[in-house]
């Protein structure tokens, strides 16, 4: 699926392929909370396999957004989609078993929003 995503964009159907690459988020951050509601504990090396997919949708959802067809509001819509999707997986993982690269995000993000956050959120 995650081919079709670029073949959807070559094809001048830029606002499909970003809405195609957004479900696949949505569906990728779904499968881990499915597990973590399970009460299973997601190990590393799962993580890492769901992290990796989770990365190379953002790259489709990326070149989608690239695209000068996209509306602003589609444009800020899919940027945040995967902004919350990295924040919800970390926060699943929690800090113990969260890839240092994904800590990395995670950090810079609330660095970039933490002056406009209350002190008590």
């Amino acid at each position: 699926r995650l081919a079709s995503v670029g073949a959807i964009r070559r094809r001048g159907e830029a606002e499909l392929a970003l809405v195609t690459a957004e479900g696949m988020v949505k569906e990728i951050v779904s499968s881990m909370k499915s597990e973590s509601e399970k009460g299973k504990r997601i190990d590393r090396a799962a993580a890492l396999v769901v992290l990796c997919s989770f990365a190379h949708v953002v790259i489709a959802l990326a070149a989608a957004l690239s695209e000068p067809s996209i509306p602003d509001a589609k444009f800020c819509r899919g940027a945040f989609r995967c902004v919350t999707a990295l924040l919800d997986m970390a926060a699943m993982l929690g800090e113990k078993r969260r890839p240092k690269e994904v800590q990395f995000h995670v950090d810079m993000i609330i660095a970039g929003v933490e002056d406009f956050i209350s002190k008590e959120a």
